[in-house]
């Protein structure tokens, strides 16, 4: 509909074709106009002596042809036409030259609708298609330019509309093209002819090419049609599918969803693709939320059976005192086991909830020293230094945990190195312990694994570690050595 509508509206609302009417209207009345001033200058010079007056300007040939043509946007609408003025008898000559034309006129404004008046010099009347014969129009502008020799174009508002007949020749344009033409002998002005002619308005030309806009409605609705069938192919349906992808995730079907065979655009395309990656890490995050559900079970059943079985022991048998300081030993480890468990859950939970946090900057540098004053059972030695771009607090946790590991499991030198690589900043810490076995090394960052959990080892340490530098953009390996361990993290540098 709006293709349809935007060529009637240009029309309508730019006035373009009604422009176009008007200068139309103007090429027909100077023909016209240009064959009657012809037509009386060869009677003129024939009747009687020359009353004619000097020209004040002398138009080149074709300039009439060649200037252009009327213009609603720029050329002004000038009030109607004043009545006539009574005015003195014109020469005979004058008079016999137009009472021959006067028939002529009258017939072709029969057919041409053209109101045509012939003036003399003074301005009076000498033929006209009205009623005014004998009176003078010198107080008209295109006609006081014509009697200098100027040849003028103009539009005049017009008194009333006429009424408006589809199948009809009535004009209902409210304005009037007027055209004055001088008759010049040489450098003598002779007269001059005033042609006057309501256009055509939008309305009559539209009515006369309904038949050419029915069609061209009928093209448009075409093809409108035909676009809105390829959009709907292209773009409508391919985001129904989308957003069945989207259903289907929030429904928690997430294995079912797979990228579309026919997107039809590149932006569709790009949206099922992210949609599809939506679907298998919210697969992943729930696999390892169910994962990581049943290993806590699991760690939990353990203190908690222990700690279940000692209280029923003290509760239901007589024993001695130390066999009961015995079991309230028991029940205090495991609850001192479950506390440490707690609290490590806790800290996974915020490392999980890092990820976008922070933008630093934050010296590497500052942070690692402040470690080496807080772990002062470590020998640590740093080198290098550089900015990275998350905040102080993730970094410390970074740093803080790497080094609980070395107290738990390494040897009590540390040497730590900072590298700034271009978009990265390098954090490799080795100490001089045991080292990881090549056994154990694939398994060291997965919850709950542990080697020390005689000593209290939760196995949560590293995965913490590892989701705080997940979080901030960043990544942390272990690094094959021949002695001790040594584990790099990559972080985010500050450009």
């Amino acid at each position: 509909m709006l293709m349809l509508t935007l060529p009637l509206a240009g029309l309508l609302f730019l006035r373009l074709y009604e422009s176009a009417l008007i200068r139309r209207t103007e090429s027909e009345l100077i023909a016209q106009a240009a064959v009657i001033a012809a037509s009386y200058k060869a009677g003129r010079l024939r009747h009687g002596p020359d009353d004619s007056v000097p020209a004040m300007r002398v138009p080149e040939r074709l300039e009439v042809a060649k200037r252009p043509g009327l213009d609603l946007a720029s050329d002004p609408v000038l009030p109607p036409t004043p009545d006539s003025a009574a005015g003195e008898a014109a020469s005979a000559s004058a008079q016999e030259a137009g009472t021959v034309l006067a028939p002529v006129l009258k017939e072709a404004q029969e057919v041409t609708l053209a109101a045509i008046r012939i003036v003399d010099p003074r301005g009076i009347v000498v033929a006209t298609t009205g009623a005014d014969l004998g009176r003078s129009l010198a107080g008209q502008d295109e006609i006081g330019r014509a009697l200098h020799g100027q040849p003028t174009s103009v539009m005049r508002q017009r008194e009333h509309k006429a009424s408006w007949v589809p199948d009809g020749i009535s004009r209902g344009a409210m304005l009037r093209v007027h055209v004055a033409l001088p008759v010049l002998d040489g450098d003598r002005v002779l007269g001059a002819v005033l042609a006057v002619r309501t256009p055509a308005d939008i309305m009559q030309a539209l009515a006369g090419k309904r038949w050419q806009l029915v069609w061209l409605a009928a093209g448009l609705l075409a093809i409108g049609t035909a676009v809105a069938m390829a959009m709907s192919r292209l773009v409508t349906r391919p985001l129904a599918l989308v957003t069945a992808q989207a259903a289907t995730v929030a429904a928690g079907s997430t294995g079912a969803v797979r990228p579309l065979q026919r997107p039809g655009t590149r932006e569709v395309a790009q949206l099922s693709a992210a949609i599809v990656a939506m679907a298998e890490t919210l697969d992943k995050r729930a696999s390892y939320i169910r994962t990581l559900a049943a290993r806590i079970a699991l760690e939990f059943k353990t203190p908690l059976t222990a700690t279940r079985g000692a209280a029923e022991l003290l509760r239901d048998h007589a024993m001695s005192e130390a066999e009961r300081l015995h079991f309230l030993d028991v029940i205090e480890a495991e609850v001192g086991r479950l506390d440490r468990l707690t609290r490590r859950l806790l800290d996974l939970a915020r490392a999980d909830m890092t990820a976008g946090s922070g933008r630093g900057p934050t010296r590497v540098g500052s942070v690692l020293a402040a470690m080496a004053a807080r772990f002062v059972d470590l020998s640590i030695r740093v080198t290098g230094d550089a900015e990275v771009a998350i905040d102080k607090e993730p970094l410390e946790a970074i740093v803080a945990g790497l080094l609980d590991n070395v107290v738990a499991h390494g040897g009590p030198t540390v040497a730590i190195d900072v590298t700034d690589q271009d978009s990265d900043v390098l954090i490799r810490m080795s100490d001089d312990g045991p080292g990881i076995s090549a056994a154990n090394a694939p398994k060291i960052f997965d919850a709950f694994f542990t080697t020390a959990r005689e000593q209290g080892g939760t196995g949560l340490g590293l995965p913490i570690i590892q989701a705080f530098v997940a979080g901030i953009g960043g990544s942390i390996r272990l690094l094959p050595t021949r002695l001790g361990a040594t584990f790099e993290v990559r972080l985010p540098a500050m450009r």
